[in-house]
């Protein structure tokens, strides 16, 4: 029994090249703190989205990003991706954390 190919994924149209060629003139001049207070810190995670994890794996680079909606999970896939080595950033409504597998020791008894 032969195996059907496996179809390729829709390919969606981006605008790069519409935003490439576009004169500076029509973007807005910020100063960098301003920036980085919009961007870095001022992100905004929906009150149905417990927090959301980004893990690294250090020796492939591959990284998975995924949300959770309840603190059990969340705790589930915190604990997992510690005890994988994985480097993990984890953005929530309390703060953004970063944690490397060197210095990862969490007191699981919370």
């Amino acid at each position: 029994m032969k195996r059907e190919p496996r179809k390729r994924r829709k390919y969606f149209p981006n605008n790069v090249r519409a935003l490439q060629d576009t004169p500076d003139a029509y973007f807005i001049s910020i100063p960098y703190d301003d920036l980085i207070s919009w961007k870095i810190h001022g992100y905004e995670i929906p009150d149905s989205v417990y927090c959301v994890f980004r893990t690294r794996n250090m020796e492939t680079g591959k990284v998975e990003e995924h949300y959770y909606n309840t603190e059990h999970h969340a705790k589930k896939r915190l604990k997992r991706s510690i005890e994988s080595g994985l480097e993990i950033t984890m953005v929530s409504n309390d703060g953004l954390y970063h944690l490397r597998p060197s210095d990862t020791f969490i007191d699981w008894n919370f």
